[in-house]
């Protein structure tokens, strides 16, 4: 009798690879990995993982108000 599982014979299970990144940070300290699907920021061009990291990239520094 025929083997009637989908994964012996199918198409390989994408999720069994591991994601590959599509570029990195472009803040100098940060340089996390940025994955296809994940929010992240486009700064002229630039790739950045989160808005702490643009900011920072742009040059913005945190002050308090007195």
């Amino acid at each position: 009798m025929p083997a009637f599982d989908r994964f012996e014979f199918g198409l390989p299970d994408s999720q069994a690879l591991e994601p590959q990144p599509l570029c990195d940070c472009a803040y100098d300290r940060c340089r996390n990995a940025i994955y296809r699907g994940e929010p992240n920021w486009n700064y002229y061009g630039e790739w950045l993982c989160s808005a702490l990291c643009l900011a920072k990239h742009a040059g913005a520094e945190k002050r308090y108000a007195e």
